[in-house]
């Protein structure tokens, strides 16, 4: 078990994403995107390999569908 809090911005710039650390022995992971959090996932043991690889096909195939949001180059492609 763990809690995951994703770090949101209103604008562009990408927020802060403050260190992973414990809270009463949880671990507490900070994400910006879906694929990160499979990944931090995946090394606390909570997600298999399968898994994590599914959630990368996904944001991949979700990355080629949104052209407006995700325009070769931006910020927001740079981070996945």
């Amino acid at each position: 078990r763990a809690v995951f809090m994703h770090a949101v911005s209103p604008g562009a710039t990408a927020a802060p994403l403050p260190p992973d650390g414990e809270l009463h022995g949880v671990p507490l992971r900070y994400f910006r995107t879906y694929a990160s959090a499979a990944a931090k996932a995946h090394q606390l043991g909570l997600i298999g390999r399968g898994a994590l690889a599914r959630v990368l096909d996904s944001c991949e195939e979700e990355m080629a569908a949104d052209s407006l949001n995700l325009p070769p180059g931006s910020p927001n492609e740079r981070l996945l």
